[in-house]
C-alpha cells in the first residue's frame, strides 16, 4: 500500500530504520537484496548530497554517489 502523503515520511523512516538494523549486524543477503541494497544506499547518498551540497563536493567525500555500483 503506497504512503499517504501526510505520513510518507514517518512511515518511509521506519522502513529505513528497519532495514539499517539489517545492515549493521550484517546479515546475509541475497544477489538480488544486495542490488536493492546498493540501489538505496545510492539513493540516500543522493538525497544527502542534494541536501548538503557543500558536503558532496568533493570527489573522495562518501557523499559522492556516482562511485557506488547499482
Amino acid at each position: 500500500m503506497p504512503n499517504m502523503f501526510y505520513c510518507q515520511f514517518e512511515n518511509t523512516l521506519k522502513d529505513l530504520q528497519q532495514c539499517a538494523g539489517v545492515l549493521l549486524v550484517n546479515s546475509p543477503l541475497s544477489e538480488e537484496e544486495t542490488l536493492a541494497k546498493n540501489k538505496l544506499i545510492k539513493l540516500c547518498l543522493e538525497i544527502a548530497s542534494k541536501q548538503y551540497p557543500t558536503l558532496a563536493s568533493s570527489e573522495d567525500n562518501p557523499l559522492n554517489y556516482n562511485s557506488i555500483k547499482s
